[in-house]
């Protein structure tokens, strides 16, 4: 797209497990984390060549399919881990990639 001087958008397939990663199924967390890398770093190359980058993170719906979904939630007890990125707010600047 770029040699040929093609504006478009290329869009990516994550998931939640991106974000959120999972108590089992590290694999497929990191998959989809590195997706979502790869997302984050193209759309800043690419999007001076009027090229997008994105992707979607979907997750499953609660419907009749997952059929004891929750009951086996409810008895799970859940542990989340959390980004705390200490940066001092860089990574929010307008040019943080000179920095990272």
């Amino acid at each position: 797209m770029v040699e040929q001087n093609i504006r478009g958008v290329i869009i990516c397939t994550t998931s939640v497990g991106a974000s959120r990663g999972g108590s089992t199924r590290t694999d497929y967390a990191m998959s989809k984390h590195a997706v979502l890398g790869l997302v984050r770093s193209a759309s800043k190359q690419l999007g001076v060549y009027g090229i997008r980058v994105n992707c979607v993170s979907p997750s499953f719906v609660v419907t009749p399919l997952l059929n004891g979904y929750e009951e086996t939630k409810k008895r799970k007890k859940v542990y989340e881990g959390h980004d705390l990125v200490v940066d001092g707010g860089l990574t929010k600047l307008p040019d943080a990639d000179a920095f990272i």
